[in-house]
């Protein structure tokens, strides 16, 4: 099995300002005179309804989340946290903010080994986000590595992987080349694995500031010295 640390840590940090985003497009719209008077009174009750439902639907991802931060620490079930993601998911699934909610509930199948129905969700996720969504590559990433776990799927998962590793418009090439890279290590290509990650580990060389250095290319370095 790949090391799929791409749950909740990778996305924690991102999914607030993601919301704020699109709770920001979330614009009030009024009108300056006339007939349209009425038709712009609807649409700010329309819009201010929908930004009041995301801020609801805020709420119950961030309970999601404790959830499953308490059955990390065993002080929660996992079914529990499968089923307050989805009725939450359910509850809200109009608003910008449910495919995380369903995030969660992926997580949290994966937690109990449940890759289908994990891979499912998360089908079911990328479709909700888009292409447009910053996050998209990631969870695009994340798919992948679970199919990689699904004998049947596999083949076609690494060529997917592949695809993923040589996007270079992509924010998250470089975790797809990691996993690729480990994806040959793990299968015993020790060599195939370096050749990956060498391009890699040479992007850090090349920047000095190591705040901006990639987190990727260091662990693959880590994994290049433990083999040497």
């Amino acid at each position: 099995m790949l090391e799929n640390n791409l749950g909740l840590d990778a996305w924690k940090a991102k999914f607030e300002s993601y919301i704020t985003a699109a709770q920001d497009n979330l614009a009030y719209v009024g009108a300056a005179f006339g007939a349209l008077i009425i038709l712009a009174g609807g649409l700010y009750w329309y819009s201010y309804s929908a930004q009041q439902k995301e801020q609801a639907a805020t709420t119950i991802l961030a309970d999601c989340i404790s959830q499953y931060e308490q059955a990390e620490q065993g002080k929660a079930q996992w079914a529990d946290v499968v089923t307050m993601a989805h009725a939450g998911y359910e509850k809200f699934s109009s608003t910008k903010v449910a495919p995380y909610i369903l995030a969660v509930e992926v997580d949290a199948l994966l937690a109990q080994d449940k890759k289908q129905e994990a891979l499912d969700k998360l089908d079911l996720m990328v479709s909700k986000i888009g292409s447009s969504s910053p996050l998209y590559d990631l969870y695009k990433l994340k798919q992948v590595l679970i199919k990689l776990d699904i004998p049947e799927m596999k083949e076609r998962a690494l060529a997917e992987l592949q695809h993923l590793a040589n996007a270079r418009n992509s924010d998250f090439v470089d975790a797809a080349q990691y996993y690729l890279g480990l994806y040959y290590q793990n299968a015993g290509q020790q060599e195939k694995a370096v050749e990956i990650w060498k391009p890699l580990v040479a992007i850090n060389d090349s920047v000095s500031d190591t705040m901006a250095r990639s987190p990727w290319a260091t662990l693959a370095q880590a994994k290049m010295n433990g083999l040497a």
